[in-house]
């Protein structure tokens, strides 16, 4: 995950391996564990890959939402729930 901190500049986040599955990665973007991300590179260490996730994980994000909103029938969502897409995720 690259997390924007504003003037200090940008840093890519180090997580326990054990926390860096997909759920966990939405999770904590939805409950503001960040400070404004910004891309998430998903690795595949076994085959020596690693692409950009920012854009599924934002639609991912964006659709929970939406049912979130949809089934509380208000747009604030419950008290407390914070969450920040991706800064320039296409969804």
């Amino acid at each position: 995950m690259l997390d924007d901190f504003g003037q200090i500049g940008r840093s890519y986040r180090e997580v326990d391996e054990n926390e860096a599955d997909r759920e966990t990665v939405i999770s904590d973007i939805k409950n503001g564990q960040n400070n404004n991300p910004m891309r998430v590179v998903s690795f595949n260490t076994p085959q020596g890959t690693s692409r950009d996730a920012t854009a599924e994980i934002a639609r991912e994000i964006k659709d929970w939402s939406e049912r979130k909103v949809s089934t509380s029938g208000s747009q604030s969502g419950s008290a407390g729930s914070t969450y920040s897409l991706p800064r320039g995720a296409s969804c």
